[in-house]
This record gives structure tokens, sequence and C-alpha cells, in this order.
């Protein structure tokens, strides 16, 4: 999990929590983040301090913070700390759950202002990313039409005809083919949209046409 944070002197505020799930080693890509507007960790008073703890130790005194952790039997351990905005959309799931827009904090923090973080939405926000349980070069890749489904935010494609793919558990964020971004009242109906979406992805590799597979 991680814990974006936004810090602006003496002010450390925990503004969202993403949940990650990681694919199979050696490779362990990313394969699903999660945000909840009302996520039960936001209020924890431990992970709160651990994270005002880090930002501290490492004198950080302006800007939106990803700080990652795992959870653990003795408590939160932070693995990592990046001192800018989160990669994988993540702002975008931040923004669409709960209506703080990382991106702008940033930009105010930048020339002087406090930005503001109170929530307007509440509700849900996941992507997943679609990798290959084969690999092989991609001769067709196609999204198949169903009906419109209203947890659905949107598909990106991210292969084109041509590409070398790595198959889990080799595949890294380069070989992803696809990834869908979901919006729902709470985390279960996210994963269960995001179960239904990534049937509807097809590939035709050079060896074959199959089914992808995402850990």
């Amino acid at each position: 999990m991680s814990a974006e944070t936004v810090v602006l002197h003496e002010d450390i505020r925990i503004a969202a929590i993403t949940h990650t799930l990681f694919g199979p080693p050696p490779a362990r890509p990313p394969v699903r983040h999660i945000v909840h507007a009302h996520d039960p960790l936001l209020h924890n008073p431990v992970l709160r301090r651990i994270v005002a703890r880090t930002v501290r130790a490492l004198r950080i005194t302006h800007g939106v913070v990803h700080i990652t952790m795992r959870l653990t039997s003795r408590g939160p351990r932070v693995t990592e700390v990046a001192a800018h905005l989160p990669g994988d959309l993540i702002p975008l799931l931040v923004k669409k759950a709960s209506g703080i827009d990382l991106a702008q904090a940033a930009a105010e923090i930048a020339i002087g202002k406090t930005p503001t973080l109170t929530p307007t939405l509440h509700r849900a926000a996941a992507i997943r990313f679609v990798y290959s349980d084969r690999g092989g070069r991609v001769e067709g890749l196609q999204v198949r039409q169903t009906t419109n489904d209203p947890l659905v935010e949107r598909c990106v494609l991210t292969q084109q005809p041509g590409a070398q793919i790595r198959p889990l558990p080799l595949a890294g964020v380069e070989d992803r083919l696809a990834h869908w971004v979901v919006l729902g009242s709470n985390k279960a109906s996210c994963l269960s949209a995001l179960d239904q979406a990534v049937q509807r992805i097809r590939i035709a590799l050079s060896h074959g046409v199959e089914h992808p597979h995402a850990a």
C-alpha cells in the first residue's frame, strides 16, 4: 500500500491510501491499484505517525509525496519514498474516488498556495493492468464488444501489432496489453467490475490466439 501525502511545512496530510496488488516473482509488476475515499487507514494513528516521521526524517517541507509501505504483523514498514506524484494513474484514481486533485495540489504548493484537500466525492476507483501468460509478437489486440458497463471509466490498449511481449512472471510494465479504470461505491464493486472487464480482452500472438491473464 502507499500513502499519497501532501506536505506544506509542518502540515502533513495523507490525502489517499492506495492498495496495490503485484504479479508473481521475479518481475512482480503492479497488476492492480485501488483507492477508496473512506479507507479506514486514512485515520489510523500508527500509520499517520509513521508517515509524519518519514517526512520529517527526510526533511521534506513542500510537495506531494508517495510513501510505499508493507503491512506486516509488526505494523507498517516503509519500503520506498518518492518525492513526486505517483505513476500508474494513481492521481487519477484519487481524483475519481475522492475529488482530491494531487496534481493541482502539487502545483499550488509550488507557487506558495495552500491546496484544498477536502473530499468532494465518496466512492472507490481502481485500475487493472493486463498482461499475457504467454510471450511472443503481437499480431492483433482487441476488446470484445459487450453491453456498456456504467462502472467502466476507460479502457486503453497499450500495445501495437508487431510488438514483442514477455509473459508473466517475467513481464514488466512495458509488456502491458491494456488497462481498465473502473468506479464504484466501494472496493468490492470495483474489483468485480475489473474481473469482468479483463475477460473482454483478446490478443493474437505469433503462435496463436489466447486470452490474457492477469495475476
